[in-house]
Formats: C-alpha cells, sequence, structure tokens
C-alpha cells in the first residue's frame, strides 16, 4: 500500500503547484497562443454556446426520427383495429428524406471519432419512437378509444417537435467556426492505412458520376441494398411467422421487443466500432451484422412451434437490422465524405425501399399458394417455408459483397 500512498501524495504536491488538470490545461493554452483573459472569456462563453446549440440540434435530430415511429404503428395495429388505413403514398419517400438530412446535420456537428454512435442514436431513435408510442397505447385504459386518444398525443406531440426542429436543428459549426477553439495536435499524422479516415485531404468529394462508377460504393450500396431488403422482410413478417405457428398472442410483444433489441444493438456496436476504429475498421461488425441476418431467415425455415424460437427470430431480427443501419450509414458517410451523404445514402435508401417491395411481394405470392380456397390464413411452417428460403438465398448474398469489399480495401490498402 506505500506505493498508492506515494501517488496520492505526489497527486496532492501536483494539483497544489499546478491546480487542477482542468485549470493546468486552460492556463497552458493561454501561455501558448498568449491569449488575453479578455480573450479567453470569450472563447470560453462561446464555447459553451455553441456546444449548447449542438446537443439541442442532437436532440431535434432524435426526436425528428422518433416521430417516425407512429408510421410502424399504423401497420402493427390495423388488423386490431379493423380499420383500413388511407396511408400517403409518398409517406415512406418523406420518411426517407427525413432520416438522411436528420443524420447528416447531427454528424457534422460532432467529432468523427464518435460517428458510429451519434449514427445508432439517430437511426435506432426510430425504433425508440415506435417503442415509445407502443407502450402508450397499451397504457390508455380504455380500448374502445385507445386509437383516437393515440392521435391525439401524436398531434401535440408533432407540433411540438416540428417546433423544436424548427429551432434547433441545423449545422451549429457552420455559424461559426467553434470546432477549431482547440488547436490541432501538432504530431498528429493522418494515416492512409485506415479505411474511416476522415480528413478532406484524403477523402475527396466526387461527383455522381464518379460515384456510381465506383467499386467500393457499389459493392457497399449492393449489399446494404439487399440487407436491408431482407431485414425488412423479416421484421414485417414476424407477426405471419407467429400466425403460422399458432402463437398469434405474443403479437404484441413482438413489436415491443423488436425495437428494444434493435437499439440496444445499434447503440452498442456504434460504440464498440468508434473505440476499435485505431485498430479495425467497421466492415467486420458489418459483415457478422449480415451473417446474424442469413441465420436468422435460414433458422425461420426450420422453426418449430415453439415460443422459444418465435423469440429467437425476434432477438436475431432486432439485432442484425439495428447494427446494419447504425454501421451502413456510418460507412457511407466515412468512405465517401459527410458532405455527399444525402445523395450517397439516399440512393441506397431508394433501392431498399424497391428491392422490399419487391420480396415482400414474392413472400406473399408463396404465402398465398398454400392458402385453401375457403380460409383467409394458412397454418403451418410450410406456409412461410419459400419465403424464407427465398431470403435464405438472396441474404447470403451481401455476405459475399461484404468479404469481398473487405479484401478489396485490404489490397487498396497495402499497395
Amino acid at each position: 500500500m506505500n506505493w498508492m500512498a506515494t501517488c496520492i501524495q505526489i497527486s496532492r504536491r501536483w494539483i497544489n503547484d499546478n491546480g487542477t488538470l482542468d485549470t493546468y490545461v486552460k492556463r497552458r493554452f493561454i501561455e501558448r497562443h498568449n491569449y488575453s483573459k479578455d480573450k479567453v472569456m470569450h472563447l470560453s462563453s462561446l464555447f459553451k454556446s455553441q456546444t449548447l446549440k449542438l446537443w439541442l440540434s442532437f436532440v431535434a435530430g432524435v426526436l425528428a426520427n422518433a416521430l417516425l415511429g407512429p408510421s410502424e404503428i399504423f401497420y402493427i395495429y390495423a388488423n386490431e383495429l379493423q380499420v383500413i388505413f388511407d396511408i400517403n403514398k409518398k409517406q415512406g419517400l418523406s420518411d426517407s428524406i427525413q432520416i438522411i438530412i436528420s443524420q447528416k446535420i447531427v454528424a457534422k456537428n460532432f467529432s468523427s471519432s464518435n460517428r458510429g454512435i451519434i449514427m445508432a442514436v439517430m437511426g435506432e431513435s426510430i425504433s425508440i419512437g415506435m417503442l415509445l408510442f407502443s407502450v402508450i397505447y397499451y397504457s390508455i385504459p380504455s380500448k374502445k378509444h385507445r386509437f383516437q386518444q393515440l392521435m391525439i398525443f401524436l398531434f401535440f406531440f408533432s407540433v411540438f417537435v416540428y417546433i423544436f426542429c424548427f429551432l434547433f436543428l441545423r449545422e451549429v459549426h457552420s455559424e461559426t467556426d467553434y470546432t477549431n477553439i482547440l488547436p490541432e495536435d501538432d504530431s498528429h499524422e493522418h494515416s492512409l492505412t485506415r479505411l474511416d479516415v476522415h480528413s478532406k485531404d484524403i477523402i475527396f468529394k466526387k461527383t455522381f458520376l464518379q460515384i456510381i462508377k465506383d467499386p467500393n460504393y457499389q459493392l457497399l450500396a449492393w449489399l446494404s441494398t439487399l440487407a436491408f431488403a431482407t431485414g425488412s422482410v423479416l421484421k414485417t413478417n414476424l407477426t405471419v411467422l407467429s400466425q403460422v405457428s399458432g402463437l398469434s398472442r405474443f403479437d404484441s410483444y413482438i413489436f415491443i421487443y423488436v425495437p428494444v433489441f434493435s437499439s440496444s444493438s445499434g447503440i452498442i456496436v456504434g460504440l464498440l466500432s468508434d473505440k476499435l476504429r485505431q485498430s479495425i475498421t467497421r466492415l467486420p461488425f458489418l459483415l457478422f451484422s449480415c451473417v446474424l441476418q442469413t441465420l436468422c431467415s435460414f433458422s425461420n425455415i426450420i422453426i418449430v412451434q415453439s415460443k422459444a424460437f418465435i423469440v429467437l427470430s425476434v432477438v436475431l431480427t432486432g439485432t442484425s437490422l439495428g447494427s446494419l443501419y447504425a454501421l451502413v450509414s456510418s460507412v457511407v458517410s466515412e468512405m465517401f465524405h459527410i458532405d455527399n451523404y444525402n445523395r450517397n445514402y439516399g440512393m441506397i435508401k431508394g433501392a431498399h425501399a424497391v428491392t422490399t417491395l419487391l420480396f415482400q411481394y414474392l413472400f406473399g405470392l408463396f404465402y398465398d399458394d398454400n392458402v385453401s380456397d375457403f380460409k383467409l390464413f394458412c397454418r403451418g411452417l410450410h406456409c412461410t417455408e419459400m419465403g424464407y428460403m427465398m431470403n435464405t438465398i438472396i441474404s447470403l448474398i451481401p455476405v459475399l459483397l461484404c468479404v469481398c469489399l473487405l479484401k478489396r480495401t485490404a489490397l487498396k490498402i497495402t499497395k
């Protein structure tokens, strides 16, 4: 214990001589740049003001995405409410634009070293919103008026979010160059051997034609599109899986726990990929998520009529999708410049929408072929076997494309 006492004495002596660490850093900063006291006070107040604006912008982005949660609820509770929703066909397009724009604005406000967790929180805030509104829906005492009361709450919440975003959702650093208040580390050297380098001197902006012709973008775009689409098929048909297994009574739990696993996995993977970015890129995490999705599709083919296997499917679906949304948005912004994020990620989301519609249509055809003429639903695992087999085969393609992208970037790095 003597060494511990010695360390404590040394620490106390250093603090007595130099003050706290925060005070010491400030004093060294003043000495190095020969700033006057008034200048330092001005910079300090400016920094605090911009930091507040930065976090308000972050909260606005999260709320904007959380507001998209009710879009999922319309589909979840349609059968329970026995209501035919006249959903605006442009809703999906506006939702995608809202997600992409808010992600770019918030991501540019924060350091690129936190890109993974920022993108994860922004992406998974949709799942958090879905979970929030699901809990509110089931918390309403009167079952007869649940939907009406939920819509009233949604109206006032939407008004609040729109006003909040109008006031605070903006690029903070575009107003003042607060990000350069602290000097760059002179010893820092940009490494060309890392995939996720963020320096604008290294990651150049590309035109539309250049990005389309880029093999790395093509690989990333196709693997992301197919992974998103197969994941959406898994998520959309979870209640179908429970229904053919005779476990429809668990439907409400399914749509509460999927957002929990999705948001948790996205945030955890985002944090891990940020912490390990000095050692490995985000692509191995992306590969792991694609493999998880393939395992989920395959397990749904041979799944038995058991609550445990339904839970397994919920866990794998939520985990893989949450990780994918966090990782793909981060990789796109890092490999192809954050300033082009709206265009580059927007093309992926557009392709995702088209392929999801196609895959879901094919899944529905396979299901309908097994429904008898005098019944509305099909019972038994044979009803979804062909659909999940199709999904499993297609989900292998993103795995192979991710391996190719890993090899390409490795070869490019060694040259």
